[in-house]
């Protein structure tokens, strides 16, 4: 073992009983052999830590650190935090096992994607040996993740099927909750709201094996202590770190569901219901904490609407000694969460899940008591319904990175047909307040319009990406914020919806800024480009290579996703990189002759003046550079950058490019790529 190992698996013993021979056995035969074992002695009573010792003995990748007295498996876990010296932080409990190629599959897609966390799959052993049916947790992350929701609310459990890079977790202090229950709710809490990259490995197996005895089977009455401490610290992270309030008031809803299901869990016993009462009082003091969660803060609702939402997740009926006309509760329920959902208009698809499954619930109480639900509440229920089934049916998310020019983007906003399939996403690049009204912000008139607002101020390239990491429709379409679209877009956007390509191309008109009415031909080569492809004069490799804008394009969001194609976060030419890697990795191509685009020209906007400065020149040379490596298996060498300088000696004259050369003489890979190129120049056709 390395002295800095790939990964430090940390595993806290506490009476496993025999299970601990298999664990040991899984981690010791991983197919990632450069680990190590952090076993953390929680003073157990069943002689498992001699099995541990007597296995350190044989294998020097096994550590040991002992705790002076029993302090549950949070302050163990966090104690092997701190003696891990891995790149990244595993975790398996003492009587679960692994899959031989756990490890090894975690860290290769940890490293390949440079991933915050990686989540493997959760296998359910039970204690007959054979596998047990589940809801697959990583079904409903992917659908979520999809449809925009936050990782925290969506990955609450099941932390030990991932890694996690240990940096990441030192630096955000991420530790477990000291609670001897959902002390690990906490830590993904923590994790999964701070986490800047996720990925599913789901390949990578845990084996989580059912055993009585266990802590997850423990039925004893301080239970739900444990956990009103353990929501206890939760509520502590959400004050104090989370301003979203309705994913905050859904992750809190969420647990308390599960808490109290537990009531449920030990076998609906007489004092069930009391003891459900008992935790809600405690509930509701941490509610009242958080004033954005007003509609949580009555009892009855805490008792009776999320008590239900949780059953409805598990599926399960779940019967209040002190209630007896089911029906008619339900109905009580299904207003409560309608009107919570109609409150929280970004409450997410779990929560409008939830309420399907309370709605065919109730229907078949209804059916069985020879009763109806009330018109009115199906209708509003049916609202929902519909308004859940757009969200899997948005097509076009449009993507604007904006900064200072607030009037040329509202003009770009208005020029978006109205449509319920098309999301627009303004990202401002931190603009300067004396010119941007930030409490009037330009607004587009359709329903899906998100704006983010950024301070970072790292330039379009940067905005782009959040805008990606937002957009949920199936193709992507890219505008400047100067810019903006004609009244063919709306055309072209019900032909190209169903489109299997990975790529579409479409035409433009270039015209100045401040009087559109002017049309300008200082960009017509790429509508030439477009014209010779469709006319059959060219083939894909003008559109491919030769095209290295980002505007007038049509791309598929999987296709974007699937390449893990991303903008390059520089101040110049931070898309020409982006649009070889997808004219490059594109399968399939197809180009319309329909004009759907408007390109202006701007006085003082970044093309306006190229090449201004040696950095500027030294940035853009830079990423053309990085282009022509992705062209030259296929296309040979030198695809961008020969033609920019081309330009670039065209527009400027070989005075101020070689002005820009002799700017860049400590840069040799710059210099050597673009003096020659100009020398040549001079040498056929002379100073000019």
């Amino acid at each position: 073992m390395s002295d800095f190992p790939k990964v430090s698996v940390i595993i806290p013993v506490w009476n496993p009983g025999p299970g601990i021979c298999r664990c040991i056995e899984s981690l010791r035969g991983q197919t990632l052999e450069d680990i190590e074992m952090i076993f953390v002695d929680d003073c157990g009573t069943d002689g498992a830590m001699d099995v541990v010792r007597a296995a350190a003995t044989e294998d020097p990748r096994i550590r040991i650190i002992t705790n002076a007295e029993n302090l549950g498996p949070g302050p163990s876990r966090n104690a092997g935090i701190e003696a891990a010296r891995g790149a990244y932080l595993a975790f398996v409990d003492s009587d679960d096992y692994v899959d031989t190629a756990f490890l090894e599959r975690l860290y290769a897609k940890a490293i390949a994607d440079q991933l915050d966390i990686v989540k493997g799959k959760m296998c359910y052993i039970e204690e007959d040996g054979t596998k047990a049916e589940h809801v697959e947790l990583n079904d409903i992350i992917r659908e979520g993740i999809q449809l925009g929701e936050p990782l925290f609310v969506l990955f609450r459990y099941q932390h030990k099927t991932a890694i996690y890079r240990r940096a990441f977790v030192k630096y955000n202090d991420i530790r477990y909750g000291s609670s001897r229950r959902a002390q690990d709710i906490t830590f993904l809490l923590k994790a999964c709201h701070k986490a800047k990259s996720f990925g599913l490995e789901e390949t990578a197996e845990y084996y989580f094996c059912e055993r009585s005895g266990s802590l997850m089977h423990d039925t004893n009455p301080r239970t739900l202590e444990r956990s009103l401490h353990a929501f206890q610290e939760q509520m502590d992270y959400i004050v104090g770190n989370m301003a979203d309030e309705d994913y905050a008031s859904l992750y809190v809803s969420v647990r308390l569901s599960y808490n109290l299901r537990l009531c449920n869990y030990w076998g609906k016993r007489q004092e069930c219901g009391d003891a459900a009462n008992r935790f809600a009082i405690g509930f509701r003091e941490q509610v009242l904490r958080f004033p954005q969660l007003e509609k949580l803060k009555s009892e009855a609702f805490i008792v009776r609407v999320l008590c239900d939402y949780g059953v409805a997740l598990a599926r399960r009926p779940f019967i209040l000694p002190w209630e007896t006309h089911q029906s008619e509760r339900y109905v009580e329920i299904l207003q409560e969460w309608v009107d919570f959902i109609e409150e929280h208009p970004r409450c997410s698809w779990a929560a409008e899940k939830t309420l399907l499954l309370l709605y065919d619930e109730a229907e078949s109480l209804c059916i069985s008591e020879n009763t109806c639900l009330p018109s009115s509440l199906v209708s509003d229920i049916e609202e929902i319904c519909r308004r859940n089934k757009e969200k899997v049916a948005l097509q076009y998310s449009i993507i604007i990175p904006h900064k200072d020019i607030p009037d040329l983007l509202q003009r770009c906003l208005n020029s978006i047909p109205l449509r319920d399939d098309v999301q627009v996403i303004v990202v401002d690049d931190n603009s300067d307040p004396r010119k941007v009204d930030f409490n009037h912000f330009p607004q587009w008139e359709g329903r899906r319009y998100e704006y983010y607002l950024t301070k970072e101020g790292k330039g379009a390239g940067y905005a782009r990406n959040i805008g990606l990491d937002h957009a949920k429709g199936r193709w992507i379409v890219f505008a400047d914020a100067d810019d903006f679209f004609s009244q063919d877009f709306n055309v072209l956007l019900d032909e190209m919806v169903d489109a299997e390509e990975d790529l579409i191309y479409f035409d433009y008109i270039n015209v100045l800024s401040d009087d559109i009415t002017q049309q300008v031909t200082n960009r017509i080569w790429y509508r030439q480009y477009i014209a010779s492809y469709l006319e059959g004069e060219a083939s894909e490799r003008v559109l491919r290579v030769s095209f290295p804008v980002i505007w007038c394009r049509i791309i598929k969001r999987s296709f974007i996703k699937r390449n893990k194609i991303r903008f390059s976060e520089t101040r110049w030419g931070n898309d020409v990189l982006f649009s070889a890697l997808i004219g490059s990795k594109a399968k399939t191509i197809k180009a319309s002759d329909k004009i759907g685009y408007v390109v202006t020209t701007r006085e003082g906007s970044l093309t306006d003046d190229l090449c201004s400065t040696s950095k500027e020149f030294r940035v853009r040379m830079t990423e053309l550079m990085k282009c022509d490596d992705v062209f030259a298996p296929k296309y040979g060498p030198d695809a961008r950058s020969i033609p920019f300088l081309m330009g670039l000696y065209n527009r400027k004259g070989i005075g101020r490019c070689v002005r820009l050369c002799l700017g860049n003489v400590f840069y040799p890979k710059i210099f050597w790529k673009a003096f020659p190129f100009f020398f040549k120049r001079v040498m056929k056709n002379g100073l000019r």
